[in-house]
């Protein structure tokens, strides 16, 4: 099911770099992962992580790969991400994701 409030999850001031290098902040961020959540029933992601590293107090940088299939199509992309723990509702906020294409 998908997270109603899945922007709980994303700092106010966060950033996404797509692979294309395209550039969304918070609010189109969500708009989009709502308006893609269940296109295509068949789409299917794997998250490979990398490393894990602490930077500063409560915040992370994480890389990871993801391998997907897409509407049949396969793509991989290596992600790096800055994940703060959020002390208040002891989860997790992401703060900014950058992805970029590895070739097939």
């Amino acid at each position: 099911l998908f997270d109603s409030n899945v922007g709980n999850h994303f700092d106010s001031s966060f950033e996404f770099v797509m692979p294309d290098g395209s550039h969304m902040n918070k609010t189109q961020t969500v708009t989009s992962l709502r308006s893609a959540y269940g296109y295509d029933p068949k789409f299917k992601t794997k998250v490979i992580f990398k490393s894990f590293r602490k930077v500063e107090k409560n915040t992370y940088l994480i890389v990871y790969e993801e391998r997907q299939v897409d509407e049949g199509r396969k793509n991989r992309r290596l992600s790096v991400a800055i994940i703060r723990r959020d002390v208040k509702s002891d989860g997790l906020k992401w703060l900014h994701c950058h992805e970029s294409p590895i070739e097939q």
